[in-house]
């Protein structure tokens, strides 16, 4: 899906809601800024857990748990 690079968050957002369901979902971002960002906005209203490089391989590992776990 096309959209404008300052719509991307909003046009995601959109499409969690629409097609993410109960379901779980894992979204992959060019940066750590980027997931840093997605975690941040409120355009999404879901819970939201980042991870990525700059995170301790134990909070990642704790993060991974959770997910599979359904805890977000």
């Amino acid at each position: 899906m096309e959209c404008p690079w300052e719509d991307r968050i909003d046009a995601l957002g959109k499409i969690i809601t629409v097609y993410g369901g109960a379901g779980k979902i894992i979204v992959f971002t060019s940066t750590k800024n980027d997931a840093n960002e997605l975690m941040r906005t409120e355009t999404i209203d879901n819970d939201i857990e980042v991870m990525h490089g700059g995170i301790a391989q134990n909070q990642r590992e704790v993060t991974m748990k959770r997910f599979k776990n359904g805890k977000f």
